[in-house]
């Protein structure tokens, strides 16, 4: 049986999957590893918590959305037991913005919770954006201490795990919004001249694609799993 683990976005909440999981099939599993809100875990820290996090009983597929694409990257390089695919979704290798890194110092004293939820959804969902949505994600980002949103900034502007891309040895499927206002396209350009062999679908939706377009989204990964599931070998520690 085929497990998939989902890391997820900024909020590190966790609670944007539910679209995506009732899309996939029924004889799949999920497991979601949502962040801890209290503590303003590195990067580096938050590949170490989900390690711990993994399952230990059978092949599972890691999943990185967005903010979590650098963790799920550190956690494949190590080639944990049992992962057999790793999916990218709108997300990066190295800070997609590095025109905002200047702005690093202001982290310490962003207004984080001041951003207006409106305009951050229409980043975030385009088209789709509604009060709904808006209200959704104020309550998820106010799961997160002003101190951890802080901490979770200043890592993006830092990020760089070109290397650990470099170390991967399980097949990768890239998974790139069309119309992502929030990470370009050149993220994935980057991390294709790291990694060649990266497998990309790219899906008409912003940047919350999972939770925009489930269903198409659904089905790359189903695709994706069902080639997986044809190698003979699972990778494991030391491989």
């Amino acid at each position: 049986m085929t497990t998939l683990v989902l890391l997820p976005g900024l909020d590190g909440s966790g609670d944007f999957f539910g679209a995506l999981c009732r899309q996939l099939p029924p004889q799949w599993r999920t497991h979601v590893v949502p962040y801890p809100g209290d503590q303003p875990l590195s990067y580096s820290e938050l590949a170490r918590f989900v390690l711990a996090a993994l399952p230990d009983d059978g092949p599972f597929i890691l999943l990185g959305e967005s903010f979590s694409g650098p963790v799920a990257i550190q956690v494949a390089a190590t080639r944990p037991a049992g992962l057999i695919g790793l999916v990218l979704c709108a997300t990066f290798a190295r800070n997609p913005r590095s025109i905002l890194r200047p702005l690093l110092g202001l982290t310490r004293v962003a207004p984080v919770r001041a951003a207006p939820m409106g305009m951050l959804s229409r980043c975030l969902l385009g088209a789709e954006a509604n009060a709904s949505w808006a209200e959704r994600i104020r309550q998820a980002m106010g799961e997160c201490s002003v101190a951890v949103l802080r901490k979770r900034v200043w890592e993006v502007l830092l990020v760089d795990v070109r290397s650990q891309l470099a170390d991967i040895r399980v097949p990768v499927l890239y998974l790139q919004a069309t119309k992502d206002w929030v990470v370009p396209a050149e993220a994935l350009i980057e991390m294709q001249r790291v990694l060649p062999g990266i497998q990309v679908a790219r899906i008409d939706g912003p940047h919350f694609l999972l939770q925009a377009r489930p269903g198409p989204c659904a089905e790359r990964i189903a695709v994706f799993s069902e080639s997986l599931m044809g190698a003979s070998e699972i990778i494991t520690h030391g491989d």
